[in-house]
């Protein structure tokens, strides 16, 4: 994977910037995985490319996978700060993080955001539900 981190600086989009996000989403039992596809998300950001939604759909889903859910709802929030819109995949993956999630309060967590999603649809700030 640090192969792949480094061919990135000479990319011209987001896609190489989020297969090195989704390798390490796939990479089972890789301890810092999550750590490690938020640091390339913190790069592409700082770079002249602009991220996706794709891209930070890529790194919820590689903290879902690797069992930090609160990681995968602070990236949700921060697309939403810098004016990404969050699509259904965004959506959807917060969910499953906190439905994958075995620390205790996980499923009230989940509970919790999609009643958050229901108020924003009620209010029109969400067209998710």
């Amino acid at each position: 994977l640090s192969l792949l981190e480094g061919d990135v600086e000479n990319a011209s989009h987001d896609a190489p910037f989020n297969s090195v996000i989704t390798a390490y989403a796939r990479s089972a039992g890789h301890p810092y995985a999550a750590e490690r596809a938020l640091a390339v998300l913190q790069r592409l950001e700082a770079s002249p490319i602009a991220p996706t939604a794709t891209s930070y759909n890529a790194a919820m889903d590689c903290c879902a996978k690797h069992g930090a859910p609160e990681r995968a709802l602070e990236v949700f929030g921060k697309m939403q700060v810098i004016g990404i819109a969050p699509d259904s995949t965004s959506y959807d993956t917060v969910l499953n993080a906190f439905a994958r999630g075995e620390k205790e309060g996980s499923a009230e967590r989940a509970w919790d955001f999609l009643c958050q999603l229901e108020e924003e649809q009620s209010s029109g700030k969400s067209n998710f539900i």
